[in-house]
């Protein structure tokens, strides 16, 4: 074989700016749109009553509890396949899609250990939409703009990282 000497590629990992992590998010919610939320749509707009007035609307679920039941369901359906889209991306292939398209991916801030499935949990257990956990909707990302890293990273002990090329 004929070596070419060409360079060799050489790689440096940073801590991902937030622009990045908010990007990829943003596409994975895309993402979540058309595959996960979008197929139960019609299920619920066949539920929801088609009325403006809140006293019509509130009428119709007092006389209705069984939508409320099934709309209850529906919701968590939801909810638990967005939390299961983010953590078996994250634990198996250490990226969801936005992060793939960015080149960001997550590890462990101690690099002797290994991503366990009980750290991506913790890293995304603001995706479930139970008080108190739902308050990280607002606090994650809020701590991530003033700090560069989400709460959820902390606790997790994970960060999310880009690899760059560098070329000699």
């Amino acid at each position: 074989m004929v070596d070419l000497k060409l360079p060799k590629k050489r790689m440096m990992v940073n801590l991902a700016p937030a622009w990045k992590r908010a990007m990829s998010f943003f596409i994975d919610l895309f993402i979540i749109q058309f595959v996960i939320i979008l197929p139960f749509g019609r299920v619920m707009t066949a539920k929801l009553p088609m009325s403006d007035n809140f006293s019509k609307n509130y009428e119709y679920f007092n006389s209705n509890s069984d939508i409320i039941q099934q709309l209850t369901i529906i919701f968590g359906l939801i909810f638990s396949l967005v939390f299961l889209y983010f953590v078996i991306f994250e634990y198996k292939f250490k990226q969801t899609p936005g992060k793939m398209f960015f080149n960001l991916y997550v590890e462990p801030v101690d690099k002797k250990e290994t991503l366990t499935l009980l750290k991506v949990i913790i890293r995304n257990i603001a995706a479930v939409p139970i008080f108190p956990l739902s308050l990280l909707w607002i606090i994650d990302p809020l701590y991530m703009f003033t700090s560069g890293r989400r709460l959820s990273d902390i606790l997790s002990k994970t960060e999310v990282v880009e690899e760059i090329n560098l070329y000699d």
